[in-house]
């Protein structure tokens, strides 16, 4: 670079000045601690000020809740002083509590009053509900209305399902009253409150299942079923006008104190020493097989397979309306459950609710009805031509066949001790088999056609066809060997057995007596009019067309 005259001259002499000003500067250094004792003065001059602002704004906060306070106050007692009084509807609706519906229920709910009693009312025409009433008080109605029965809410939970043709109340908690329709009762007694005495009272835990309008309540009346002809035959004692349209009996049975009569036009009949309950059964079906009293409760069979169990106070503990309503034979009611004898086999539904189908030929099914060993668990029965087959309810499956090659027809499967009797009609042999593995324990020519079997007192006792009357042979139970042989006039009608004896009825009207362990016969009783036989207070009696009759003293 190419320096101008007198440059370097001028640059040395502002380096000197420049030098000799820093030299005349004098810079103080302040120790550690006097820096930070400027600092805190700073930081609490600040810290003075935000105090002193704060302090201007605490009178004006206050004041402001003051003021606050007065008027949340004044409104809160603007509120109470000046709204008006909830309507009394609005009182009512909040003791509806909670209503649970399934899907496609049809309800209904209104409110009104009724001579000074304010009615919540549900009218369920169909589906399931659940109810959740609130405590009710003294002048407030619950009620439940369906096609079949009112129904009163003292106070509980409980679910109503409707189906077209009847309606099932379950109750969870609490107690309600129910009225039939069938039985005369309309809204006004309900809201009137007088009590079901023609119905009933469901505390927690009972159900109950009411058919359709035509359904007769159970009138619970306190009779005394006594002789009222010398002892020979049984029947309430009631009014003249009563007794012209008492029903005739059908059926009777006799089960720990209770007397239970199938009677004309499906009424049935439990009676106590305390009362006696009616209830009509057309409103499930018309025509039922005998009634069955089991330690569960009663069992009903219809001919169209609708099974019911009543309790021994009346209701209705289960209830099966199968998809195929015919039968072929009779059921085999056991204390599992029960069995239907129907076209494409046996239905079996036992009475924890489940069910299923065994495959079957239907023809010896009525022919030969099946038979339940109850320590087992097996059913033996008839499956096809010439064929028998033990199935376990247990497994759901056979456990063993055999082919006898004979038919079965005429007597239906017996068993004692393991062993199952069963009779092959084309030859006339009884045959004897192990229940457990169907192995054979015996068979035997009888040589005449089996017209009842039944086993009294350790033995079997078979009734044979003759040209002249009936042929009774005794047999052994394990060897089948012929203990004693006896004959009377006629052909067998109807049996009964009670203990060690055999009673037998005849086409001829006689009733035979056969006590196993003498081995004797005798005659009972005559009556042409007999149609079959029971026991009546542990004494023999029949069913005949002048009704129920003791046929012992």
């Amino acid at each position: 670079m190419k320096r101008f005259k007198g440059q370097r001259e001028k640059e040395a002499l502002v380096k000197r000045l420049l030098l000799s000003y820093r030299d005349s500067l004098e810079v103080e250094i302040p120790p550690f601690s006097e820096f930070v004792r400027r600092c805190e003065r700073r930081i609490a001059t600040k810290r003075q000020a935000r105090a002193l602002a704060a302090r201007r704004w605490i009178p004006t906060l206050r004041w402001g809740l003051v003021l606050a306070s007065v008027l949340v106050v004044g409104i809160l007692v603007g509120r109470i002083a000046f709204a008006p009084s909830l309507p009394k509807d609005d009182m009512v609706a909040s003791q509806m509590g909670r209503v649970d519906a399934r899907t496609g229920s049809q309800l209904k709910v209104s409110r009104y009053s009724h001579e000074n009693v304010e009615v919540i009312h549900f009218v369920l025409s169909e589906g399931d509900v659940v109810f959740y009433p609130e405590k009710l008080a003294g002048n407030i109605r619950y009620v439940v209305e369906t096609p079949h029965m009112y129904i009163r809410v003292v106070g509980t939970v409980f679910r109503v399902i409707v189906f077209s043709n009847e309606t099932k109340i379950h109750v969870e908690e609490g107690r309600v009253w129910c009225y039939p329709r069938g039985e005369g009762y309309t809204i006004s007694h309900i809201l009137q409150g007088e009590t079901p005495s023609a119905s009933f009272i469901l505390e927690k835990g009972e159900q109950l299942a009411l058919g359709d309008a035509k359904f007769q309540a159970l009138k619970v009346s306190h009779v005394s079923l006594t002789p009222s002809d010398g002892g020979k035959s049984l029947s309430p004692q009631v009014s003249e006008a009563q007794q012209k349209t008492l029903p005739a009996v059908v059926a009777y049975k006799e089960y720990k104190g209770y007397r239970i009569s199938l009677q004309q036009g499906d009424k049935l009949e439990i009676a106590s020493s305390t009362k006696t309950i009616r209830i009509d059964l057309t409103s499930w079906a018309k025509g039922w097989f005998d009634p069955v009293p089991l330690e569960e409760g009663i069992v009903l069979v219809s001919h169209t397979g609708v099974v019911l169990r009543f309790s021994y106070e009346g209701r209705v503990t289960f209830k099966l309306r199968p998809i195929e309503g015919k039968l072929t034979s009779p059921p085999l009611i056991t204390s599992r459950g029960v069995i239907l004898m129907q076209p494409e086999g046996m239905f079996v539904s036992l009475w924890d609710g489940s069910s299923w189908k065994i495959p079957a030929e239907s023809t010896f099914l009525s022919q030969s009805a099946p038979f339940y060993v109850d320590k087992q668990d097996i059913i033996v029965y008839a499956n096809e031509a010439g064929s028998i087959a033990g199935y376990s309810l247990k497994k759901r499956d056979i456990l063993w066949t055999h082919r006898l090659v004979r038919e079965f027809v005429g007597a239906p499967i017996l068993g004692r001790e393991g062993i199952a009797y069963i009779y092959g009609g084309s030859g006339n042999i009884l045959v004897a088999v192990d229940v457990l593995d169907g192995h054979f324990v015996w068979s035997k020519a009888l040589g005449k056609s089996l017209q009842r079997m039944d086993i009294i007192g350790g033995k079997l006792v078979v009734i044979l066809a003759t040209p002249s009357g009936s042929d009774v042979q005794i047999l052994s139970l394990r060897e089948g060997d012929i203990l004693d042989s006896l004959s009377f006039p006629g052909k067998v009608k109807d049996t009964a057995r009670d203990k060690g004896n055999l009673y037998i009825l005849t086409d001829e009207g006689d009733v035979f007596r056969i006590e196993s362990e003498k081995k004797t016969l005798s005659l009972v009783a005559r009556d042409p009019g007999l149609l079959k036989l029971t026991f009546l207070q542990n004494k023999l009696a029949g069913i005949g067309t002048s009704g129920l009759m003791a046929l012992e003293k």
